[in-house]
């Protein structure tokens, strides 16, 4: 945990390093579900985004997503210039509106303008995670590690100011009430210091690190990371616990005018891999937003999928929150929660207010904006790429918002699911439609004029397509071998169940019957099912046709048509003994009209038939009283052989071993020891089976 901590708690201080047929009337009842659905190629429908999680899925630019489903112009961000990093851990606020920001690695504390940035501290072995202004305008920043304090004026002159004794510093704010205030880590200690230096510890928690500090009016408020505790440190109080959450860290706090405050709490997931961490896409923890209570807190907004690692406020005074992971800004207020802004960086690191100035920095890459209180107008929302599976032609685009002159649409469409050079211009609707050529692929972007005020909003936006109709696809075609896949059912002997070679399991209906060592009811070694595999592209519902041929012949044979299911079985006892293919022919048809439906088709292996039993040949019986030893010779017209059985005596039938181990020729000979016979005359029955299931039996009279 702790260096978990190490790496997030101190602002990703070590980076955010983020799947029945047709059975036999006599024999069998099946049922499979269809996996087919009804729909047609020929309908229309539709592609419409309408709500806060279907507009998430796009990507905003200059404006918010409400969580009311409605997309508005959003608050203006102003890109500052800081030198090239990996990430601007935390940012400050001058006297006069100018904005100070660290960086790393290696630490600089660098002065941010729109027009250039100037560097007034760099340190190359240690990271500055802590920045605050106090006295008189000077900067002061915080190691890590180190746990060094740094004053810094306006000149880029810098002096150490203060040594805490501890190896990380976290977090800094300066108090007019209470000066410099100081968080630490791995151990945790706040530490408040005077304009010269003197220094006096305010709390040491038993917890990891000091990871966010806040001093509004006389109060001194503290996070921690370890426990995750939210803490009232003010000097003169005794230091008390405000609220334990369930997560990791607390990572921000705000205060309102009555008291009360905001604050965030994160959790980091200890089961993203090393190389997944630089991922936006995958998810790195989770985090929420809290309002104290009297004596308590309540969450009143929640990240399942990325931790809350800063909160602040708008110029106009709304809180907002950062996620360390996709870089978004959501705004926290009663009935318009939403996403504010998309940034291109992967992490919001830090959200700072004073006055009228409100500074956003990121990580992954390294980024410092200013945040404007008015709405940004001019921004653009883009819509995820749709697939329509098959290339479809385009129709009518709907679009519903308020102030609609204000919002225009225009479409795009390609044939590869990542927009390149060969997608289609960005175009504009004509009368209503999308104008772009048929396709697989398509996006739609709202933009919204410059002049667009906040009572602009897009609300939905509906495309029409029809998609073109594509042949489906026979992926492949299964015999099951005569007799395989049957088991004893659980039902009784009413019953017997095979397992195809999809896994699939069919129940037969039955007469009673003695299975017999094969196990497999006589009834049903006749038995044999044929499958498949077949899907079509557009969703169509299918048809099915299957054929049979000798593979001395060149005529396929219909032996069943219109199937509505991927399954067919039969009685093969029928067909004489020799090779045989199965074809199987999938059609679109019920779902298209007769000159625009598909077909295609599948071809099974070669599999064999065989009805016709072994044949039993001699049987020869020696010995004496002591003991006799059995012979048999047994062979198959054409497939192996199974096992052999003897009764004697028309006693029970006792299993005969072949000669050279196992049975798997179609000529084997088998040897049965039996105990002594008595003088006289013995009844000798001998079955064998094949690999099918056939049955051969001979019986012999032995005179004495």
């Amino acid at each position: 945990m702790k260096q978990t901590h190490e790496r997030f708690g101190g602002r990703d201080m070590l980076r955010r390093s983020r799947r029945a047929a047709a059975a036999l009337a006599t024999l069998a009842a099946l049922i499979i579900a269809s996996p087919w659905g009804a729909a047609s190629a020929v309908e229309t429908t539709y592609w419409r985004t309408d709500s806060y999680a279907g507009f998430l899925r796009g990507t905003a630019a200059g404006v918010a997503i409400l969580e009311s489903g409605r997309v508005v112009p959003g608050a203006p961000l102003t890109a500052l210039d800081v030198p090239d990093c990996d990430y601007v851990w935390s940012s400050a606020i001058g006297p006069r509106g100018e904005v100070y920001v660290t960086t790393g690695t290696p630490g600089k504390l660098v002065r941010a303008d729109v027009s250039g940035g100037r560097v007034l501290l760099e340190m190359d072995d240690v990271d500055l995670p802590a920045l605050a202004v106090g006295w008189g305008g000077d900067v002061f920043v915080g190691t890590a590690p180190g746990g060094e304090v740094y004053r810094v004026d306006s000149d880029g002159d810098s002096e150490l100011f203060y040594e805490t004794g501890e190896n990380y510093i976290w977090a800094m704010v300066f108090s007019q009430e209470h000066g410099l205030v100081v968080g630490t880590g791995e151990a945790a200690v706040i530490i408040a210091l005077d304009r010269g230096g003197k220094a006096r510890t305010l709390t040491e928690p038993s917890d990891l690190n000091i990871v966010t500090l806040a001093a509004p009016g006389d109060w001194v408020l503290a996070g921690t990371g370890g426990d995750g505790l939210l803490l009232d440190v003010t000097p003169g109080r005794d230091a008390r616990v405000l609220y334990d959450t369930r997560y990791d860290e607390v990572t921000g706090i705000v205060v309102d005018a009555d008291g009360s405050m905001l604050f965030s709490a994160s959790s980091i997931s200890m089961e993203v891999a090393l190389d997944e961490m630089a991922d936006p896409s995958v998810p790195l923890g989770e985090g929420a937003v809290y309002r104290t209570t009297d004596g308590g807190a309540y969450e009143v907004w929640r990240s399942g999928e990325a931790p809350v690692v800063a909160l602040g406020r708008t110029p106009a005074g709304a809180v907002i929150a950062g996620t360390g992971s996709d870089g978004q800004i959501y705004a926290i207020e009663p009935g318009v929660h939403g996403l504010l802004a998309d940034l291109d960086e992967a992490e919001v690191l830090s959200i700072v207010s004073a006055g009228d100035e409100a500074v956003v920095t990121t990580g992954t890459p390294g980024g410092v904006y200013r945040l404007g209180r008015a709405t940004a107008g001019g921004g653009s929302y883009e819509s995820r790429v749709f697939d329509a599976v098959t290339s479809a032609r385009w129709g009518s685009c709907l679009v519903t918002a308020d102030g609609s002159g204000d919002i225009s649409i225009e479409t795009r469409s390609g044939s590869l699911e990542s927009p390149d050079d060969s997608w289609s211009e960005w175009t504009p609707l004509e009368d209503g439609r999308v104008a772009g050529p048929a396709s697989r692929f398509l996006q739609w972007r709202a933009s919204f004029d410059r002049g667009a005020g906040r009572e602009t909003a897009l609300r939905s936006v509906e495309v029409a397509y029809m998609r073109e109709n594509v042949p489906p696809q026979v992926v492949s075609v299964t015999v099951s071998e005569a007799g395989s896949g049957f088991s004893a059912n659980a039902y009784g002997n009413d019953a017997a169940t095979q397992t195809l070679p999809s896994g699939l399991e069919v129940t037969y209906s039955l007469d009673p019957t003695d299975h017999g060592v094969q196990r497999v009811p006589p009834a049903a070694r006749g038995v044999r099912t044929v499958e498949w595999d077949a899907f079509d592209p557009n969703g169509d519902e299918l048809a099915f046709g299957v054929y049979v041929r000798h593979e001395g012949e060149e005529e396929w044979w219909l032996m069943a048509g219109d199937l509505d299911r991927p399954v067919h079985s039969w009685d093969s006892y029928s067909m004489p003994d020799g090779e045989y293919r199965m074809r199987v022919v999938a059609s679109d048809l019920p779902g298209n009209p007769a000159p625009a439906a598909f077909e295609a088709e599948g071809l099974s292996g070669t599999f064999m038939i065989d009805n016709t039993p072994p044949v039993v040949g001699g049987i020869d019986l020696s010995g004496s009283r002591d003991g006799v030893t059995l012979k048999v010779e047994v062979t198959d017209a054409s497939s192996p052989l199974a096992a052999v059985e003897v009764s004697v005596d028309y006693g029970e039938w006792e299993r005969v071993y072949p000669e050279d181990g196992m049975f798997d020729g179609r000529s084997e000979e088998g040897r049965l020891e039996l105990p002594g016979l008595e003088d006289g005359e013995h009844a000798i029955a001998v079955r064998a089976f094949d690999r099918p299931g056939n049955v051969g039996i001979r019986r012999v009279i032995l005179k004495p």
